[in-house]
């Protein structure tokens, strides 16, 4: 059976209308196609890459081959510190001034630590203003340290891709919110502890507890330089934070217990005022950076 305007059938050579045979070997090309037709069938222009190129009568050119798809579909990589120079700038920073100020003020932190202990040296660990100053270049230094391991955390766990031009710019944002953690904190212990034990328990209790804060950073960044050049996991790292966390928050009861409610006993209003000063503002450090985090990840 005859077929008109067609091309290929399904016999091996067809008979068309004015009088075109072809064979069906292999495929043809569209300019192959069109010259099998009548000069006057059509005037279609073909598109440079459809056109003949110089490379049509060599005995490699093969036209209209498949070759498949390129290559094989990965996972991509994770985010390494590693690999970030601006993450290595600031742990090295962070290193360099933790061992420059406890080679210079030692003893300041021995006595420091012996008053954590020991409540009849706790006169004799008020320092200079000097060294006030450095307790609260260390607290800078601590939030720094934890807001880099809250950014590993979230690259790790939450998304690598946030609504953000830079991706330090989740890091600044971090580190503004363990700031501003830190100077509410000690703004809310100030005003009960004045308000209720006087001046100078207050002054002697935010001494410990600054101290405590700085305690935090140093005993995390070995931990985030582990989780970051070695092959230390990252739920090896939240169980070691969640324990200097722990350790860190039981110290500081001791001391507010210590200083605070030793001579009275009164054991309610110690629990009341650890958690209303220590634990409620932890929770809600947690939430509002899960929550920062959730709000600025590429969904």
């Amino acid at each position: 059976m005859t077929q008109l305007d067609s091309i290929f059938t399904s016999d091996a050579t067809t008979v068309i209308s004015d009088s075109v045979a072809i064979e069906e070997t292999i495929p043809q090309t569209p300019v192959q196609v069109l010259r099998l037709l009548p000069k006057d069938t059509t005037s279609v222009e073909l598109p440079q890459y459809y056109r003949e190129g110089q490379f049509v009568g060599d005995t490699l050119y093969y036209q209209e081959v498949d070759a498949g798809d390129y290559g094989v579909s990965g996972t991509p990589l994770a985010h390494m510190a590693v690999h970030d120079d601006l993450i290595t700038l600031l742990l090295l920073g962070c290193l360099l001034f933790f061992c420059f100020t406890l080679s210079h003020f030692w003893d300041f932190f021995t006595r420091q630590t012996e008053a954590l202990f020991y409540s009849r040296k706790s006169e004799q660990a008020e320092g200079t203003g000097i060294e006030f100053q450095i307790m609260l270049g260390l607290l800078a230094v601590s939030c720094l340290v934890c807001s880099i391991l809250y950014y590993l955390y979230a690259m790790i766990f939450v998304s690598e891709t946030y609504i953000l031009s830079s991706e330090y710019l989740l890091l600044a944002i971090i580190f503004a919110v363990f700031v501003g953690y830190h100077a509410l904190r000690f703004l809310a212990y100030h005003l009960v502890n004045i308000t209720f034990f006087g001046s100078r328990l207050d002054k002697k209790f935010l001494t410990s507890i600054l101290f405590l804060s700085d305690v935090v950073g140093i005993l995390l960044l070995p931990g985030v330089f582990l989780l970051s050049y070695s092959e230390f996991s990252a739920f090896s790292m939240i169980i070691y934070a969640g324990f200097v966390v722990f350790l860190v928050k039981i110290l500081s009861f001791y001391k507010s217990y210590d200083i605070f409610f030793k001579r009275n006993a009164y054991f309610l209003q110690i629990i009341l005022y650890f958690c209303t000063l220590e634990i409620i503002p932890l929770v809600m450090l947690i939430s509002g950076l899960s929550a920062i985090v959730d709000i600025l990840k590429v969904n």
